[in-house]
C-alpha cells in the first residue's frame, strides 16, 4: 500500500505543479484586475467565463473523462493507442457545430447573459477560446491516461507563462480592459492546443476504433448532468447575484470565489486528475480498499490544513492586497474553501461507485445537489447576496459528498477511517478558535501568529489526540532519530 501511495503522491504533485501553473494566472493578475478593471466588467468576466465553460465542457461530451476510464478498463493493449483519436473525431463535429452555432447568436447571448449587447464582441472571443481549450482538454486527458505527469505539468507551464505575459500585455500595457483577458486566453488557449497535439503525436495512432465508441459514450454521456450539476453549484451562483444584485456584487464575489478556490485549483483538481488512472489501475488488486481509506484520511488532512490557513490568513492579507471596491471579497473565501473540500472528499469515494457499476445514479445524485442549489440561491441570495450564494455553494457540495459516500459504501464498502478523520476536524475547530484570541495590528505579526496556529498548533493538537496509527508513528520516530543527530553536529 505504501509502495501504490507514493505514488499517487508523486502523480498528484505534478498534477499540482500543472494546475497551479494554468490557473495561476488568475490569482497573480488579480490585484492588477482589481485596479484596472471597474467592477462591471470584471462581472461581465466572471458571468462569460462562467457560462463557456459549461458549455464546453458538456460539448466534450465526458469523453476527457472517458478517455481515462476506456484506456485502463475496456480495451486491449493494441487499441490504447486509438483512445485518444477515436475520442477527438468523434467529438471534433459536435465542437465545431456547436461554436458556429454560439458564434451566430453572439448578439442575443449579450442581451441573456449580462442584459445589454455590448459584449457581443466579447462572445465571439469567448467561444473561440472555449473551442480550443476543449480540443486542448482532450488532448491532456491521453497525457493522463498514460500516466505523462511531467509532459502535461510542461504544457500547463508553457500555457501559464503565455497567458501571464499576453495579459499583462494586453491589460497593463495597452489598456484594453476586459477585452485584453479574453484576447490572452484565446491566445494561450490556441498555444496550447497547438503543443499538446504534438505532444500526443508520439503515442497516438491515428486511426478512428469503431468498437471504442461505444465504452466512450456509454462512460461520457453519463457523466454530463454530473458535469452540469457541477457548474450549477460552481458558477450558477453569478447569473443569480446579477438578476437580485447588481455586476459589481458579481465581481467582489468572483474575486473572492478565486481565492477560496486556491484548495480546488492546488489539492483538489490535481488529485482528480491523478486519482481516476490510479484508482482503476489498482482496483483489481488485492487490499485495494485498505489504500482507498489511507487515500481519504492524508486528501483530508492536507485539505484541512488548507482551509485553516485560508481562513486565518484571509482577512489580515487580502483587504490590503485588493483595490477598495473589492474589500469584502474576502468574508466568503472559508465557505468557498470549505465547499471545495467537500468536493475533493466526493471525488475520492466515486470510484466507488463506478466499480459497483452504479455511475447512473451519480448522475442522479448530481441531479439533485444542483436543484437543491438552484433552490438555496433562490432563497438566500434575494435577502444575503453573495453570502447567501456562499452558503448555497457550500451545502450543495456537503450534500453531494455525502450522499456519494453513502452510495459508494452501500454497493463497494471500504474501510474508511472515521474516527482519524473526526480528530482532523476537531482539531481544525479547535485551533480556528483559539486565532479568535489574539488580533495583533501589525499585519506582520498578525500573519506569524495565525502561521504558527496552522502550522504548529494544529498538528500538536493531532499528535496529542492520537491521530497517528502505528505505522505512522514508526515513521515519525525515524524521522526524529535522524534530524537529531544532524542537529547536534550543527
Amino acid at each position: 500500500m505504501s509502495t501504490d501511495l507514493r505514488r499517487l503522491a508523486t502523480s498528484t504533485g505534478v498534477y499540482a505543479a500543472a494546475a497551479v501553473a494554468q490557473q495561476a494566472v488568475g490569482f497573480l493578475l488579480i490585484p492588477f484586475y482589481t485596479r484596472l478593471i471597474p467592477p462591471n466588467e470584471y462581472g461581465v468576466l466572471e458571468i462569460f467565463n462562467a457560462f463557456s465553460g459549461i458549455g464546453f465542457a458538456c460539448l466534450t461530451m465526458g469523453l476527457s473523462s472517458a478517455i481515462n476510464k476506456v484506456y485502463h478498463r475496456d480495451c486491449g493493449d493494441s487499441d490504447k493507442r486509438t483512445v485518444l483519436v477515436t475520442a477527438v473525431l468523434l467529438d471534433l463535429p459536435v465542437l465545431l457545430g456547436a461554436a458556429l452555432l454560439l458564434l451566430a447568436c453572439a448578439r442575443p447571448l449579450s442581451v441573456q447573459l449580462t442584459g445589454s449587447d455590448a459584449s457581443q464582441s466579447l462572445v465571439t472571443l469567448a467561444v473561440a477560446s472555449g473551442f480550443l481549450y476543449s480540443i486542448a482538454t482532450l488532448l491532456l486527458a491521453g497525457l493522463r491516461a498514460q500516466e505523462r505527469a511531467t509532459a502535461f505539468a510542461l504544457l500547463s507551464l508553457v500555457q501559464f507563462l503565455s497567458a501571464l505575459a499576453l495579459n499583462l500585455f494586453f491589460v497593463v500595457k495597452l489598456g484594453w480592459g476586459v477585452r485584453g483577458v479574453f484576447w490572452g486566453n484565446l491566445l494561450s488557449n490556441a498555444l496550447l492546443a497547438v503543443l499538446a497535439a504534438v505532444a500526443s503525436q508520439r503515442t497516438a495512432l491515428l486511426h478512428f476504433s469503431r468498437p471504442l465508441v461505444r465504452p466512450l459514450l456509454s462512460f461520457g454521456l453519463y457523466l454530463i448532468p454530473v458535469m452540469l450539476a457541477g457548474w450549477v453549484m460552481d458558477m450558477s451562483d453569478r447569473y443569480f447575484l446579477r438578476l437580485y444584485g447588481s455586476l459589481d456584487e458579481v465581481a467582489v464575489y468572483g474575486v473572492g470565489y478565486k481565492f477560496g478556490m486556491i484548495l480546488q485549483v492546488a489539492i483538489v483538481w490535481p488529485f482528480q486528475l491523478a486519482w481516476p488512472a490510479f484508482s482503476f489501475g489498482i482496483s483489481k488488486r488485492p487490499g485495494h480498499q485498505q489504500t482507498y481509506a489511507r487515500t481519504l484520511t492524508y486528501l483530508m488532512a492536507v485539505q484541512v490544513l488548507a482551509v485553516l490557513g485560508l481562513a486565518l490568513l484571509a482577512p489580515v492579507v487580502l483587504p490590503r492586497l485588493l483595490g477598495k471596491a473589492y474589500h469584502d471579497a474576502y468574508r466568503i473565501i472559508p465557505f468557498v474553501a470549505l465547499a471545495y473540500a467537500c468536493n475533493g472528499i466526493q471525488y475520492c469515494v466515486a470510484p466507488g461507485i463506478h466499480l459497483a457499476n452504479r455511475t447512473k445514479q451519480l448522475s442522479v445524485l448530481a441531479m439533485i445537489a444542483a436543484a437543491l442549489n438552484i433552490a438555496l440561491n433562490l432563497l438566500l441570495i434575494p435577502p444575503f447576496g453573495m453570502f447567501g450564494a456562499a452558503w448555497s455553494t457550500l451545502l450543495a457540495f456537503l450534500f453531494l459528498a455525502l450522499t456519494t459516500a453513502f452510495v459508494a459504501q452501500s454497493g463497494y464498502p471500504v474501510p474508511y477511517e472515521y474516527g482519524r478523520l473526526a480528530k482532523l476536524l476537531g482539531a481544525a475547530v479547535l485551533t480556528y478558535i483559539a486565532a479568535q484570541s489574539l488580533n495583533p495590528d501589525s499585519l506582520a505579526l498578525a500573519i506569524a501568529w495565525r502561521l504558527a496556529l496552522a502550522l504548529l498548533i494544529f498538528p500538536l493538537l493531532l499528535l496529542a489526540g492520537g491521530f497517528l496509527v502505528q505505522d505512522e508513528r514508526a515513521l515519525f520516530g525515524t524521522l526524529v532519530r535522524r534530524w537529531r543527530p544532524s542537529m547536534v553536529q550543527k
